[in-house]
């Protein structure tokens, strides 16, 4: 160390440290050469289904707990409730349940009956909107003719010769 500091002088062994520094801080600690990279975690959507709330007259002496964490819930927390075993989970830690099966390629079940819970994640489909009415017909449409034989408008429509000349009409 001490033939650095008489070699480098301390404005030398400073500019060699931050030099270190920036080095150091600026590499991307996740990426080594050569090195297969783990596959892209899928998107985090946010789940279709709102979240609820206890019911103004549950008994704050006797809170539901939350299977997952075995927390009490409390009123004003969010929460999801299965729909066949009615037990209460926080939804935070339901939609990380479930979004963990999901990655885990697992069945997304409640945590206590087992029941399908992929409603809670899976958004409902989009409604189709509907189809655009049909146009009008036109004014001179013969209903009797078939279709690609109806009558057209000639009135704008100008006659060419092979020359390129406009004939008269």
């Amino acid at each position: 160390m001490l033939v650095l500091l008489t070699i480098l002088g301390i404005e030398g062994i400073s500019q060699l440290s931050q030099n270190f520094r920036i080095a150091h801080l600026t590499r991307d600690p996740m990426i080594v050469p050569g090195q297969a990279q783990p596959p892209p975690l899928p998107p985090i959507l946010p789940p279709p289904h709102p979240p609820e709330f206890l019911p103004q007259d549950a008994d704050p002496q006797d809170p539901p707990t939350c299977l997952i964490c075995l927390n009490d819930v409390q009123p004003n927390e969010p929460i999801l409730t299965c729909r066949v075993c009615y037990k209460v989970f926080h939804y935070g830690e339901l939609l990380t349940w479930l979004t963990n099966r999901r990655n885990l390629r697992e069945r997304e079940n409640c945590p206590n009956c087992r029941t399908d819970m992929g409603w809670v994640l899976n958004p409902p489909p989009l409604p189709q909107p509907p189809p655009p009415p049909p146009p009008p017909p036109a004014d001179n449409f013969d209903g009797d003719a078939p279709l690609g034989v109806q009558p057209a408008e000639l009135d704008n429509i100008n006659n060419w010769d092979i020359n390129g000349m406009i004939l008269d009409r």
